[in-house]
């Protein structure tokens, strides 16, 4: 079983991720782009069990003249 899972579509969203925080070791998986694709990777990964804690990370958008600058951090409030 997997602890925590880290999650993001391409591999560019996912250079740099760490393999372990806090002393725990970090489960990467790069979904590929779009919900299909994302749903496909973690119904593969949960299969073998249901980790601790899933986060999903990635550019989420951010680009050119979205507003948003590296480093920030935005959370959805509504879905599309």
């Amino acid at each position: 079983m997997h602890d925590i899972v880290v999650c993001y579509a391409t591999a560019l969203e996912g250079l740099g991720l760490p393999g372990a925080a806090g002393g725990r070791a970090l489960t990467l998986v790069e979904t590929g782009v779009g919900p299909v694709n994302a749903a496909f990777a973690l119904t593969r990964l949960l299969a073998a069990g249901v980790p601790r804690a899933v986060i999903v990370c990635g550019v989420g958008g951010a680009y050119p003249d979205s507003g948003l600058e590296p480093g920030d951090v935005a959370c959805a409030t509504t879905e599309t």
